[in-house]
């Protein structure tokens, strides 16, 4: 429903088919009338937990290779030995 929190509030305090009272947001001001609430499901979620972690754990391990690799430059002692 955006970024307002009151906004999400009144959308799940409200009943449904009922109108919320006058909700001040960022934009101005907003009613909200819920339709229908629909059950979590979560199966999704199980399917793509090994996928997020793989994922997760590949950013965690490029962040430290370059953080190590910027580690090894900054102590390297470089010297050009073509154009002498």
């Amino acid at each position: 429903m955006g970024p307002a929190p009151a906004l999400n509030e009144a959308a799940f305090a409200t009943p449904v088919g009922s109108v919320s009272e006058l909700v001040e947001i960022p934009a101005g001001y907003a009613l909200v009338r819920p339709e229908e609430r629909l059950p979590v499901d979560f199966s999704g979620l199980a399917e793509a937990k090994g996928a997020l972690r793989e994922a997760v754990v590949k950013e965690r391990q490029a962040a430290r290779v370059n953080e190590w690799m910027a580690e090894v430059r900054a102590r390297a002692r470089l010297r050009n030995l073509v154009d002498s």
